[in-house]
């Protein structure tokens, strides 16, 4: 996963790690975990962030699959 590049898209959105995690349905913490890499995060929450986001599929790709 390329965090920057989430991070980024994010900033760009402005939308926060709290709002991501209420938009999953997950703690703060949780979701701090996932965006570290430390835990993963599901298909249907990457789905959900790229709707969230409004990534391209590229985007998606690039960001979740790298």
């Amino acid at each position: 996963m390329d965090t920057q590049k989430l991070k980024g898209k994010m900033a760009e959105k402005n939308v926060t790690q709290k709002d991501l995690a209420h938009t999953l349905n997950v703690t703060e913490n949780t979701f701090s975990s996932k965006l570290s890499g430390k835990r993963d995060f599901s298909l249907s929450e990457v789905r959900t962030i790229s709707q969230r986001l409004s990534l391209t599929k590229e985007e998606m790709v690039t960001i979740f699959l790298c």
